[in-house]
């Protein structure tokens, strides 16, 4: 089987890749970099510089059986545009290119309405890929060495205290990077037009999540309960002045509006049984 996948230089992309490559899938991927990451580069087979919305050569979807949605752009002022056109231009010339199934990844705060930019964005790609019958992977917070958890980690790892949002009371829903590519790489090999929730059944409180973290890493910082409207606040006054900073007010609105969800996980479904949370923690820390 040969698999293409968009956004192949970044956290879950890269992982991915190695994780298709090891199980005999021929790999292919696109990302906005000139060069594919070096640390993946023996488990990609071809590789395309590509920007969604943005001039692509078809060519590079051929000969592909399978391609995974992986891409997302956090650039420039119209992501909403940007990355929604981008995204179905790619499965348009994905399916004129022959490839027979595309699959989505969403996330678990996509839904209508939402306050997070990027929950609407995904919402409404999941949208165009359910009414397309195409296979739409919707996983919660992925925990390895990248992405928000990763970004979590090394604030816990740097900083000597750190806000926990009205007490750490919220539930996250949470999955393995290594679990998260067994069942993409299951729904590839037998895709079908369904949503897969892919996270834990039982969620984790955001606090004992964040002492997890910190045990493995053993660090002194140093959790100082603060009403989330704080950080909200001075995380959008942040970004209204452009400044560089690792944590997005977005995940933050998600978070709470998360709480509202109600979503069953479809692990049971797929017979796998995922990591324990201390299992997570520590292979998230040691990679």
């Amino acid at each position: 089987m040969k698999v293409f996948i968009t956004g192949v230089n970044g956290f879950i992309g890269s992982f991915l890749a190695e994780y298709l490559h090891a199980n005999g899938i021929i790999v292919s991927g696109c990302s906005r970099s000139q060069y594919v990451k070096p640390e993946i580069a023996v488990f990609v087979e071809n590789y395309y510089s590509a920007r969604l919305a943005e001039e692509f050569s078809p060519e590079m979807f051929s000969g592909a059986d399978a391609l995974v949605h992986c891409a997302h752009s956090f650039e420039g002022d119209d992501n909403v545009r940007r990355n929604v056109v981008g995204a179905e231009a790619w499965f348009v010339a994905a399916r004129e290119a022959g490839v027979a199934a595309q699959i989505f990844l969403t996330s678990y705060s996509a839904k209508p309405g939402s306050g997070s930019e990027y929950a609407e964005i995904k919402y409404q790609l999941e949208r165009f890929f359910v009414a397309q019958r195409q296979p739409v992977i919707r996983p919660g917070l992925v925990l390895g060495g990248g992405g928000l958890f990763g970004r979590m980690m090394k604030m816990i790892k740097s900083l000597p205290f750190m806000p926990l949002l009205d007490g750490g009371k919220y539930l996250v829903p949470i999955i393995s990077i290594q679990t998260l590519a067994e069942a993409t790489l299951q729904v590839l090999r037998h895709p079908k037009p369904e949503i897969y929730n892919l996270f834990q059944r039982k969620q984790v409180q955001l606090v004992d999540m964040l002492r997890e973290i910190k045990k493995s890493l053993n660090t002194v910082c140093l959790f100082v309960p603060v009403p989330s409207v704080l950080p909200l606040a001075a995380l959008k006054t942040i970004e209204f002045l452009h400044i560089p900073f690792p944590v997005k007010s977005a995940s933050i609105t998600a978070l709470k509006e998360n709480q509202a969800l109600d979503l069953s996980s479809s692990l049971p479904d797929l017979q796998i049984e995922d990591l324990s949370l201390r299992e997570m923690v520590r292979l998230a820390v040691g990679r």
